[in-house]
C-alpha cells in the first residue's frame, strides 16, 4: 500500500487548478491518501502537481510509525501485528500515546456509523490495555451532517479533514491507514476493519459490534410528532426505504410499486415511505418525508417504526442501533459481511455474480443487470417476513 504526498504545491479537493496553482508555497506539502489520488490528478491536470508515493506496508492495512522526515518512512514488513504490541513499541515518557487512524471509509452515512463502532472497541481495547492513547481520525470533510454524527458520538476523538499538511502526520506516535480498501473482504465488514487496525476479532464480543447512534434516542417531544404517522391505527407501522447512493442497491420504480402495493393491500401493516414518490400508488401510503429531512431525523423516524424494509444502504445500520426489526435487500453485497452481527436484520440475498462485489454506479451493463436482479424479488416473501418480524421482541442490550 502507498500513500501519496503532493508537492512542490497542492490543490485542496474541490478547488479550480487555474486559481490554487500558485496558492502554496513550494514548501508546502500536504497528505492523500490513495482513494483521493485520482481526484486529486484530475484537478491538477496542466498544472505542475506532482505526486510522490511513499512506500508504507504492504497488506492487510498499513500499520507504520511515521517519523518527522517524511522522505524515510519505512514500514514493518512482516505478518499481521497487533495494536497493543505496536502501541507498546510507540508508549514514552508522554502521557499519552498519540494514534491516527487514515479511515476514508467513504461518503456515505452508513460508513460513518461502522467507523463510530470501530472508534469504540478500539478505546475499549486500548483501555482493557492499560495503555493511555489520544485518538485522531483523518478523512475527507464531507456533509455537515457526517461532522455533526462523528462529534455527537464521539466527542473525544479527534477529526481532522483530508488532505491536510504532513506535518499533522508526523506529530502521530502511530499511524493506520485504512484508507485504501477493506483490509479483509474475506470477514464480514467490521472484522475486517478490525483485523486491519490490529484487533484480532475473535477477542471483540458480538455485542460490541453492534452500532449506537445518539440520533436514534426519540425525545417525548420527537415521540409527540411521529405518533401523529399513526394516526389512531394499530396496525405496525412499517418503513419503507427503496434508495441507496447506488443505482445497483437501489429498487427500481416497477419493484417498489410492485411491493408498496402488495404490503398495503394485506392491510396488516401501516405503511409508509421516506420519500416522495414520482408515481401514482394504488393503496393507503403515507409520505413520511417531512420526519426524513436531515439524516437526525431519518435515526429518529427508523427508530420509532415497528419494522423497516429497506435496501443495502445506512437505513440497515440505523435499524441496528435502534434495535428496530428491519427486512434488509441485498443484491450487490452478501448480506454475511455487512449485517453479520445485526439480530434484528433478516435479509433477502438478490446478488447475482454479474454485480457482486460492485461499488458505485457501475457500468450500463452492470445497471441493466441489476434490473434484472431486482425482478427476483419475492413481494410475498417481503409480506411474510414483515409479519413475522413484527412479532418479533426487539433485543435488549446489556
Amino acid at each position: 500500500m502507498e500513500m501519496f504526498v503532493c508537492k512542490p504545491s497542492a490543490l485542496r479537493l474541490g478547488e479550480e487548478p487555474a486559481a490554487n496553482v500558485n496558492k502554496y508555497q513550494k514548501t508546502d506539502v500536504f497528505v492523500a491518501t490513495p482513494y483521493e489520488l485520482r481526484r486529486l490528478q484530475v484537478g491538477a491536470s496542466g498544472s505542475r502537481l506532482r505526486f510522490t508515493p511513499i512506500s508504507l506496508a504492504e497488506g492487510l492495512g498499513t500499520l507504520a510509525r511515521i517519523p518527522t522526515i517524511i522522505e524515510q518512512v519505512v514500514a514493518p514488513r512482516d505478518s499481521w501485528i497487533s495494536l497493543k504490541t505496536l502501541l507498546q513499541k510507540a508508549v514514552t515518557s508522554k502521557e499519552a500515546v498519540r494514534l491516527a487512524v487514515i479511515a476514508d471509509l467513504g461518503e456515505a452515512f452508513g460508513d460513518a456509523i461502522v467507523l463510530c463502532s470501530l472508534l469504540r472497541i478500539i478505546k475499549a481495547h486500548v483501555a482493557r490495555a492499560n495503555i493511555p492513547v489520544q485518538i485522531s481520525v483523518l478523512q475527507r470533510s464531507y456533509s455537515s451532517q457526517i461532522r455533526d454524527l462523528l462529534n455527537l458520538d464521539l466527542p473525544e476523538v479527534q477529526f481532522i479533514s483530508l488532505p491536510t499538511h504532513v506535518d499533522t502526520i508526523g506529530q502521530q506516535d502511530l499511524v493506520i491507514d485504512l484508507s485504501v480498501n477493506y483490509p479483509r473482504a474475506d470477514l464480514p465488514w467490521i472484522d475486517g476493519l478490525l483485523y486491519g487496525v490490529g484487533i484480532e476479532p475473535n477477542t471483540v464480543d458480538p455485542s460490541e459490534k453492534r452500532n449506537h447512534l445518539l440520533w436514534t434516542r426519540i425525545t417525548p417531544v420527537d415521540r409527540e410528532a411521529l405518533a401523529l404517522l399513526r394516526a389512531n391505527d394499530a396496525r405496525p407501522l412499517v418503513l419503507i426505504h427503496w434508495k441507496a447512493s447506488s443505482p445497483l442497491r437501489s429498487m427500481p420504480n416497477e419493484v417498489l410499486k410492485q411491493v408498496l402495493e402488495h404490503v398495503s393491500a394485506t392491510e396488516r401493516f401501516s405503511v409508509m415511505v421516506d420519500m416522495p414518490l414520482d408515481f401514482e400508488i394504488d393503496g393507503r401510503v403515507q409520505d413520511a418525508s417531512l420526519h426524513a429531512q436531515s439524516f437526525a431525523g431519518l435515526c429518529r423516524l427508523v427508530a420509532y417504526c415497528d419494522a423497516i424494509v429497506t435496501v443495502d444502504t445506512a437505513t440497515v445500520h440505523i435499524a441496528d442501533a435502534s434495535d428496530t426489526p428491519c427486512l434488509a435487500i441485498f443484491t450487490t453485497q452478501p448480506p454475511a459481511r455487512f449485517a453479520a452481527y445485526y439480530p434484528n436484520v433478516k435479509a433477502i440475498n438478490l446478488t447475482s455474480q454479474a454485480i457482486q462485489g460492485v461499488f458505485g454506479a457501475g457500468t450500463s451493463s452492470q445497471r441493466q443487470a441489476a434490473n434484472t436482479v431486482w425482478q427476483n424479488l419475492s413481494v410475498q416473501d417481503v409480506c411474510d417476513d414483515l409479519g413475522d418480524l413484527v412479532t418479533r421482541a426487539r433485543p435488549s442490550r446489556a
